[in-house]
């Protein structure tokens, strides 16, 4: 078998049969890659030296060769690939005419443009012949090769133009572990001539031992455990895995937790470095004309500044753009214009004008035409250094985020070749070429021979180290299920005989280089993971890591479904969960380990983990504790009972229905957020705000002409109403809170009837009762006006509100409310039970309040009226009972409030269609754990009173 080592030996051997009569005697040596090739290079130079020794690849041998006869064409980027693509697309685009215009078709094509170019034309007869697409991607192919041809060179061209060259090589040439040549490739080495071959071994060599851990987390934990004891000893280690996702990111952060130096292909994208995003998020914001939501993901990514150099309050400004209701475009003018003016804050109001100018700025930016590439990479090169990083803060960034500026800036210069071809200087176009570049740039980290290599299987052909560890080697990952190409399916392939590679082809092309990885030292650890836990789902090993384990195993026949039943005396390593691991491993690789390990035993002296174990078990029991919102004792609660707080009825309903949403709401004034862009139509609050204040503006307008005793409102009042809900239909327009502007036209259709019908139904009720109009939105406690006082056994609460609307007869008082929902919280107030669980307060408050204003002693009718989804009205007479149960109820809410007990109290019922309660599930997983915790302190002697009127509907009396 050849490994690693021995490869290197028989190159050595070969070199120095070739150097034996001349040191200086030429020779060219072909490596696979660029990694194979400086460990060859290395090898050589300790074995007697490099002189006169040529190490390279293929295309690097044949770009030496060829380019110079190429000249003056010059290289065809992929973004002059693309531009002509897309051309060619806007020409004629045949079967790909739906799809033209996308970028991801751009960017399929370009991607099979190298493997079309490796074929001769009789090949690509045959896939013409085949079904669409397949003629109008292979005419395509032809106009774009021939439109490139004249002034751009490529792979193909290097090859073809080195073929005819190779009689400037000079001494002899050795092809070194070869692996699949192109077509053109083969060619090229065919030309040659006289090569002398160092082939890799074939066969699938054993590995040394394997690990099975719960995840892939926990394998590369494992791994790199392994990893940290073999550089104790002083041994070259590499590490290959078999899928990028999720093993590049593992390894490379598990190897800087331990502090061990990698070096290899980076594990993450230019593309994904945050200025890269910023960047490239700021240009697709031409695309929906500044969308609110995007600009900030934009402008948050690294930190922006405004064209004035200055760092932009990115928290600030997205708060006050949502207060203003902006979605995109024009809003940024119109909608923020009308906030400042009229709801702002003195002291945000600068900050919102700075952002109004900031945002006009760049939507003009953003607007721009450009006459030439060249000048739209000026500009973006001005607008990058302006908006992201200059010079000097480029020097201040993180060596990667260094590294992503000189790319994006490098890629920004390289656009002004497009100007040679017939692509227009769009932002669009520009944006796609960026992402293309960007997203393909992979930066190395490290300089290879410093510290662990960490890569991907396929650089495993020329490497050679003292221990090889390849993770991931389970079914579904290697070879896992190669995906067919759309455009060159396996079908096609199948008929080429060969000339393009068909997915059994790439099968044994991920089998030959785990054959080289395994080959690449004499110590090879294998690892698989034995499940998924984000997907909850089995795994089994890899076919090509059976022959390991039947070897270690003893069982020649084991299959790959029972192997976890084989008897492994050695050689097979089982890793436990993470947890389990952690408690039994000898060796802690990070100090996060050593932590967690020291916590689990109870020996960690650490404040931080003592408060964490703390509230653990404080959640845990059955004690009431300031960890379940106890605060008793707290400094700064309100006691509306002895002092002269002013609390609204709604307010206390939403004591009553959570009081932590109470304690987090009204005292710490948090509330959840809501995005302007995430409205689809006119939320429930604000349509009941909407139909409130246009009765109340109709009252205030005909305050001297409302009805009298049973007389109905009048048509002029009717067009008055309809007029004053379009100006305020406006006003809500521009607030930002009406949703989609299609749906909006529907509800205001459906919103103006319901104004209209409300009059029809007031009209019948009034002529029924005989009643008069007095009043619409009655305040009390606010506007000047002083709050109502509510006599309760633990002293007095006062309170403030706004009834909608009051009316008049002889001999009673008639108390609205005004309600836009469903009846469905409502069902259970009855006579007998006016305030059911504390949830409903508003109707006595409203009847105290309307008495005192009309100085009157005339008994009160309060009502809930249900207009627009529904039609009826749930009547209370607030008598001397009512007021005494309401008492009760209102003493036992701010007793609570006052002593500090804020508790939890989740809906009985799942979240479905919206979260019920934002402050019990603020991230959507639901209520269990807080029912469980409820269910359990509920019956604390502390809590009695406040759960006997919330759980019981009973007010217990202290």
């Amino acid at each position: 078998m050849i490994t690693g080592q021995t490869a290197l030996e028989q190159l050595c051997a070969v070199v120095g049969d070739l150097k034996r009569d001349d040191p200086l005697a030429p020779v060219t040596i072909l490596a696979p890659s660029n990694i194979a090739a400086i460990t060859a290079r290395r090898a050589l130079a300790s074995r007697g030296g490099v002189a006169a020794i040529q190490v390279t690849t293929v295309n690097r041998l044949a770009e030496q060769l060829g380019a110079p006869s190429l000249a003056p064409r010059r290289p065809a980027t992929r973004a002059v690939t693309a531009s002509a693509w897309r051309a060619a697309l806007a020409a004629a685009p045949g079967a790909f005419a739906e799809v033209a215009d996308h970028p991801a078709t751009v960017a399929a094509l370009t991607r099979a443009h190298p493997q079309l170019r490796d074929l001769d034309d009789q090949t690509l007869d045959v896939i013409a012949s085949e079904p669409a697409p397949a003629g109008d991607l292979v005419r395509l192919h032809r106009e774009v090769s021939a439109a490139l041809e004249g002034s751009w060179f490529d792979t193909a061209d290097l090859l073809e133009s080195a073929t005819a060259n190779v009689a400037a090589i000079e001494g002899a040439v050795v092809l070194y572990l070869p692996g699949r040549l192109d077509n053109c490739q083969r060619r090229f080495v065919d030309a040659i001539g006289g090569l002398i071959l160092v082939a890799p071994t074939e066969n699938l060599p054993i590995a040394t031992r394997v690990i099975h851990a719960s995840d892939s987390d926990d394998e590369v934990r494992c791994v790199v455990r392994d990893v940290v004891i073999r550089l104790g000893q002083q041994e070259s280690v590499a590490v290959l895995y078999a899928d990028r996702t999720p093993y590049a990111r593992l390894l490379a952060e598990q190897f800087h937790d331990v502090g061990v130096t990698i070096n290899g292909p980076g594990s993450r994208p230019v593309s994904e470095r945050g200025t890269a995003r910023s960047f490239l998020d700021l240009l697709a914001l031409v695309e929906n004309d500044v969308p609110r939501s995007d600009l900030f993901r934009a402008l948050g990514a690294i930190g922006a500044r405004n064209f004035a150099g200055e760092f932009i309050p990115v928290a600030r400004w997205e708060r006050l753009s949502r207060a203003a209701g902006v979605v995109r475009g024009d809003h940024w003018d119109g909608r923020l214009s009308s906030w400042i003016s009229s709801e702002a804050r003195s002291g945000d109001r600068p900050a919102a004008q700075a952002l109004q100018a900031f945002t006009l700025r760049l939507r003009n930016e953003l607007s721009r035409s450009f006459d030439d590439w060249r000048a739209i990479s000026d500009w973006g090169t001005e607008l990058f250094e302006t908006l992201i990083a200059d010079e000097t803060r480029q020097s201040k960034l993180p060596p990667e985020e260094q590294h992503a500026a000189r790319t994006i800036l490098l890629a920004l210069r390289g656009v002004t070749v497009l100007d040679d071809t017939a692509t227009p200087p769009t932002i669009d176009t520009l944006l796609s070429v960026l992402q293309v570049d960007l997203e393909s740039a992979l930066p190395r980290v490290g300089r290879f021979g410093d510290g662990v290599y960490v890569g991907p299987l396929a650089t495993a052909p020329g490497l050679a180290v003292d221990t090889m560890y390849v993770v991931g080697l389970s079914e579904d990952l290697y070879p896992g299920s190669p995906s067919d190409s759309a455009l060159l399916p396996d079908r096609i392939r199948r008929k080429l005989n060969g000339e393009l590679p068909t997915l059994a082809d790439k099968v044994e092309l991920q089998r030959q280089h785990l054959v080289a990885a395994f080959a690449a030292a004499p110590t090879v650890v294998a690892s698989f993971p034995r499940g998924d836990l984000r997907q909850t789902r089995e795994r089994l090993p890899s076919r090509w890591l059976l022959p390991t384990l039947r070897a270690l195993s003893g069982e020649p026949g084991l299959a790959a479904t029972q192997w976890a039943e084989a008897p492994f005396h050695y050689g097979v390593e089982a890793a436990g969960s993470f947890a389990g691991e952690l408690e039994t491993t000898e060796h802690q690789a990070t100090e996060q380990e050593w932590r967690v390990r020291a916590a689990r035993a109870d020996v960690l002296d650490d404040s931080i983990t003592d408060h964490a174990r703390s509230v653990v078990a404080a959640r845990e029991s059955p004690q009431f504790t300031r960890f379940d919102g106890n605060l008793a004792g707290a400094p700064g609660l309100p006691d509306y009972r002895a002092s002269d707080h002013v609390i609204s009825p709604t307010a206390l309903e939403r004591f009553a229905g959570c009081p932590h949403a109470f304690f987090v709401e009204r005292l710490l004034s948090v509330k959840p957020i809501e995005n302007p862009e995430d409205i689809v139509s006119i939320p429930a609050n604000e349509l009941g705000t909407f139909i409130h204040e246009c009765m109340d503006d109709l009252a205030k307008k005909f305050a001297d002409e409302l009805p009298g005793p049973g007389q109905p409102w009048t048509g002029i009042h009717r067009d008055a109403l309809l007029e004053l809900a379009e100006k305020k239909a406006l006003q809500y327009e521009h607030r930002g809170v009406t949703g989609h502007q299609r749906l909006w036209a529907i509800e205001k259709a459906k919103i103006l009837s319901t104004l209209s019908s409300m009059l029809d139904v007031d009209n019948d009720w009034r002529a029924q009762v005989g009643a008069e109009v007095k009043a619409a939105e009655l305040a009390f406690g606010m506007d000047g006006s002083p709050p109502i006082e509510i006599s309760v056994p633990g002293g007095r609460v006062l309170m403030r509100g706004s009834a909608d609307k009051v009316d008049l007869t002889s001999d009673r008082v008639y108390v609205t409310d005004i309600k836009t929902g469903s009846t469905r919280r409502f069902k259970d107030i009855k006579q007998h039970n006016p305030v059911p669980f504390g949830a409903k307060l508003q109707l006595p408050a409203y009847a105290i309040a309307a008495q005192r204003a009309l100085g009157t002693d005339l008994p009160v009718t309060a009502s809930y009226w249900f207009v627009h989804k529904e039609d009826r009205r749930i009547d209370l007479v607030v008598d001397d009972q009512v007021r005494q149960t309401y008492a009760g109820v209102i003493d036992v809410l701010t007793e609570a409030i006052a002593a500090g007990h804020f508790p939890n109290i989740p809906p009985a019922g799942d979240d479905f269609a919206f979260v019920q309660c934002a402050f019990c599930n603020p991230d959507g997983l639901g209520y269990g754990a807080l029912r469980r915790a409820w269910n359990a302190k509920a019956a604390q002697p502390e809590l009695s009173r406040l759960t006997a009127l919330l759980l019981n509907n009973e007010v217990k009396h202290d």
